[in-house]
């Protein structure tokens, strides 16, 4: 698993309750299952399948529970992956979960690239959220097509955009979809994790001003 920061966002909100799943016995009670990034797609999933998790998805799935992939997660809720040149792996190619119909297939080129992007017209569970900016980073090997930034099929979506949950419209407004399905309150106020993340990261800064030399270290940095 990579990028734990994707999911940092959650823990802003007092209503949801976090947790991370290794086995599949731990697996059922959740209202979401989402699928990080991962350095190395293919290896993960069949771990995924030897563990039972794999199966036990497929199984909640059918029970319409709510999946997201992000990234490597986006590709293994497609049809196969495929990785000709072996560049993370002996495995030529896997069977994916087949929520979706693209195939992906990985090369030498890896992107990466600050996003900012809309979703255009959208159908199943985010079928209010086109037209949505979704800012965010991308950093990925492998090719998959299809246009929109975030895909969606019934109660399953799936995006290449790290980040997408520190967008905190498009969060609160997908937890408040959960929240109406289980006769919570919907909350209507929208948690800004961008500005929270801003005023962490200038405490940080004030803290290595106070007791770094920080002009010493611009010597440095000039030096070289």
């Amino acid at each position: 698993m990579s990028n734990f920061t994707d999911f940092h966002a959650f823990k802003q909100y007092d209503d949801v309750r976090l947790k991370y799943v290794y086995d599949a016995k731990d697996l059922g009670n959740e209202d979401i299952i989402i699928f990080p990034g991962s350095k190395n797609t293919i290896t993960d999933l069949e771990d995924l399948k030897k563990r039972g998790i794999f199966d036990k998805v497929k199984e909640l799935k059918e029970k319409g529970k709510i999946i997201v992939g992000i990234c490597g997660g986006l590709q293994m809720l497609g049809k196969k992956i495929y990785d000709p040149e072996h560049l993370e792996s002996d495995i030529l190619e896997t069977e994916g979960f087949d929520f979706f119909d693209y195939e992906t297939t990985f090369d030498e080129i890896k992107k990466t690239e600050q996003v900012t992007k809309k979703i255009e017209s959208i159908e199943g569970i985010l079928k209010d959220f086109s037209n949505y900016e979704i800012e965010g980073y991308e950093i990925h090997q492998g090719v998959s097509t299809f246009d929109n930034p975030v895909i969606c099929k019934n109660r399953i979506f799936a995006t290449y955009i790290h980040g997408i949950f520190d967008n905190s419209k498009f969060t609160n407004d997908f937890l408040n979809i959960v929240r109406r399905e289980k006769n919570m309150p919907e909350q209507k106020e929208i948690f800004s994790f961008n500005e929270f993340k801003e005023k962490e990261y200038d405490k940080l800064a004030k803290l290595l001003r106070e007791n770094l030399d920080i002009e010493e270290i611009y010597k440095i940095i000039e030096k070289k």
